[in-house]
């Protein structure tokens, strides 16, 4: 299990990933899940879970987890397509239950040296922001990797 303590947001993100680390479990395995995460789990298929983000990134009006469940696989490449169809349907069901109009979906999968991820186990960000207003709105920042460096 790969754990990323450089990425970490949140001084209880990084307790839940010291005690992962230490007894060898992966937060995210359908097996480890609920002894790590706190937030309920909303939907559940035959490959992916749904559950709210115990750390949402900050500013979000909704940020959800849809972790893939059919064992420890880091990278979309290893899934099969009926994976693929499970995760459109479970997404449609939180937009549709929560009115979503407009989003965003993050997957990182592989190196959390290259992603800027805190586990290396495959799961999506569903996130909702605000609509934009005017110019006091912040964006909000989601990471997905490190800039190529100039010179």
């Amino acid at each position: 299990m790969t754990v990323n303590f450089d990425h970490a947001r949140d001084d209880e993100q990084r307790r839940r990933m010291q005690r992962a680390l230490d007894t060898g479990e992966c937060l995210l395995c359908r097996e480890n899940i609920e002894r790590y995460h706190d937030r309920p789990i909303l939907l559940e298929g035959a490959y992916w879970l749904v559950t709210e983000n115990a750390f949402p990134y900050e500013g979000a009006t909704l940020h959800h987890l849809v972790v893939y469940t059919r064992g420890h696989e880091t990278d979309f490449r290893a899934i099969p397509p009926e994976a693929w169809t499970e995760l459109q349907a479970l997404l449609s069901s939180v937009a549709d239950t929560h009115g979503v109009s407009g989003g965003s979906l993050v997957m990182r999968f592989g190196d959390t040296k290259i992603t800027g991820a805190t586990l290396a186990h495959l799961h999506a960000h569903l996130i909702v922001g605000e609509p934009f207003a005017d110019k006091r709105n912040e964006s909000l920042r989601v990471k997905v990797g490190y800039k190529k460096a100039s010179g």
